[in-house]
């Protein structure tokens, strides 16, 4: 079993907390938690940050009486938001380091270094970089690093995903001012393309509507490989303050009747009220559906217009592709049919994860990050990686006299989060 990481993410309205590991291809979930994220603006930027380290603070130490647990974390993988994600292919070449020309892991770390260093466009930031195929000499191709194999040189075909810098400098370095040291990050619709990766019934390429709290961000996934990334700012906050005004309750109360109700159009004979409004009138699941129908009526002009942004410069059609729903707002009664009956032309899915302990979508992003994250071959920049420049056969020899491992972790970075 590989050690345990704990992920985190920042969402519009919660801070969240996953600790696992992956196991043969699958995340294995120890701990969630999840607090009350007041502190952010409703474009997803940080409004409050000592507010938000002070926070994130409290998820150093966690100990849970019930379940026995108990976790001191001091290094943390950190999911981004997908909103303004900006995607390229580039490809770098490093001539092979041994002498006896085989592949070893510094190759490796060699080209993604330079991948690292080639320039984002203005106002953006390199979150990572995820190999497509690894080419050496004779014209062969790998899809996994070709350690062992014997060329001259290495070339790394990759993409390479970035973020604005207003969400991946503010988020990194609030977790840091926290005490937690960034192994590695993610982009949540990678992220979440990765794990639905695994199930079969799922198509490899579709428009991901992540359905936060307050804010909602649509994706473009070709071959599960996402491409952009486009936020608005509606989410299931204001669904509840819709139903909250028009059938005249307490946001509480709205809250609770949107999640035990739904959307139901179902045609009973009896026909019970669900609830009563802060003046004592009854509500009935009528009530409920049309301020459900008016909150989307106004909610989709604005997916309308982000999908119409992602479609944008590319050759594909996305009239047809399907509409999957993540999120924690995702999990709405009835929100396939109401989706359905607006989209006729798009296939739409609420996916939920069906791993023990985080059977929630808003834990999809997470999950998929223990996916990815789970080696340093598969490119993603985390720390080992960061830490690397690039060697040459000379410098190889010069390593060597020194007796000092190229790679590796010191013994007091190797630290448990149990």
């Amino acid at each position: 079993m590989e050690k345990p990481s704990a992920c985190f993410e920042i969402t519009s309205g919660a801070i969240k907390l996953l600790i696992g590991y992956e196991l043969d291809g699958q995340p294995v979930v120890l701990y969630t938690k999840s607090l009350p994220n007041p502190y952010m603006n409703d474009n997803g930027t940080i409004a409050d940050v000592e507010g938000l380290i002070s926070t994130l603070s409290q998820l150093r130490e966690i100990e849970d009486a019930n379940d026995k647990m108990r976790f001191s974390l001091k290094e943390a993988k950190l999911l981004l938001p997908s909103a303004g994600l900006y995607v390229f292919l580039n490809q770098k070449t490093t001539l092979v380091v041994s002498q006896s020309g085989k592949i070893e892991k510094i190759d490796v770390m060699n080209v993604l270094s330079q991948m690292n260093k080639e320039e984002p466009p203005s106002g953006y930031g390199i979150v990572d970089i995820i190999p497509e195929a690894f080419l050496m000499d004779g014209d062969r191709v790998s899809e996994n690093p070709p350690l062992g194999e014997t060329s001259n040189s290495l070339s790394i075909k990759g993409w390479v995903h970035c973020l604005p810098n207003s969400y991946l400098h503010s988020y990194r370095s609030a977790m840091e001012r926290a005490g937690f040291r960034i192994k590695s990050m993610g982009v949540s619709a990678y992220c979440q393309a990765e794990l639905y990766k695994g199930n079969q019934l799922l198509p490899p390429t579709y428009i991901l509507v992540d359905i936060g709290d307050r804010l909602t961000t649509v994706s473009l996934v070709g071959n599960h490989s996402p491409y952009r990334g486009i936020n608005f700012s509606r989410g299931g906050r204001q669904l509840s303050e819709k139903i909250a005004s028009d059938l005249q309750l307490e946001f509480e109360a709205a809250e609770k009747l949107k999640l035990e109700c739904g959307y139901d159009e179902r045609r009973l004979s009896y026909n019970p009220p669900i609830g009563q409004s802060s003046q004592g009138k009854p509500i009935f699941q009528q009530d409920l559906n049309q301020a459900i129908a008016d909150y989307f009526s106004d909610y989709f002009p604005h997916l309308e217009s982000a999908i119409s942004e992602l479609g944008k410069n590319l050759n594909g059609d996305l009239e047809n592709l399907p509409i999957l729903l993540s999120g924690g707002s995702s999990l709405l009664n009835g929100i396939e049919k109401i989706w359905g009956d607006h989209f006729p032309q798009h296939p739409i899915k609420a996916v939920c994860p069906n791993s023990i302990g985080a059977r929630d979508p808003g834990y999809s992003g997470l999950l998929g990050l223990l996916l990815t994250s789970s080696s340093v071959y598969k490119g993603s920049l985390d720390e080992t990686m960061r830490g690397v420049s690039a060697l040459s056969r000379d410098e190889e020899e010069k390593q060597a006299k020194k007796k000092k491992p190229l790679f590796g972790k010191k013994k007091d970075e190797d630290e448990d989060v149990l």
